[in-house]
């Protein structure tokens, strides 16, 4: 008479091998939910970093693009902007109130990694230790190039240096010059 087993269950391999098939399987997710998560936080760092780029690309450079006089004291690292501004009730610029008829002067400063605007702070995470004047000024006054040197922080917690350098041409300095020297039809 031949014995018959009676199946009342998995014997100890085959839970041991559907536990391993099944941690693997969860260890795979894992990986897949943290990579996408690392990839997501990188990708919100980038949009913050064009976001503030964007935002002191346009504000510097409409202010400077309708300046008659640029100034920059590489000890201090200041710009001046000197320009016509409009006279209130037009909104202030970086705190400052056009007059009537007169041009004002707007001061932009790069120090502590943050550059500010008449004290106000325009973008934060600049590198502190950038050693090189971060405006330069043509010869002719004509244009000004700015240079500045953002940070973000990489995925594995790394600071990742940035230069941004754009140039801003002065409309009314050219145009000044321009109606200076006479013109033949």
């Amino acid at each position: 008479m031949r014995l018959q087993r009676l199946a009342a269950g998995f014997t100890l391999v085959e839970l041991l091998v559907a536990m391993l098939i099944g941690l693997l399987l969860v260890g795979g997710i894992l990986h897949i939910v943290l990579s996408t998560q690392a990839t997501y936080r990188e990708a919100q760092r980038f949009a913050t970093l064009q976001d503030k780029v964007r935002f002191t690309t346009d504000f510097m450079a409409r202010d400077i693009r309708g300046a008659s006089t640029v100034i920059f004291d590489p000890t201090t690292h200041e710009l001046s902007v000197i320009r016509a501004r409009q006279p209130p009730p037009a909104p202030a610029w970086c705190g400052v109130h056009g007059i009537a008829n007169q041009e004002t002067t707007v001061r932009y400063r790069m120090t502590d990694g943050a550059l500010t605007c008449e004290g106000q702070e325009i973008v934060r995470d600049l590198d502190p230790d950038y050693t090189n004047p971060w405006i330069q000024i043509d010869p002719s006054g004509h244009f000004v190039t700015i240079s500045l040197p953002l940070q973000s922080i990489g995925a594995n917690g790394d600071l990742i240096d940035h230069l941004l350098q754009f140039q801003i041409a002065l409309r009314n300095a050219i145009l000044a010059d321009y109606n200076s020297v006479p013109h033949s039809n």
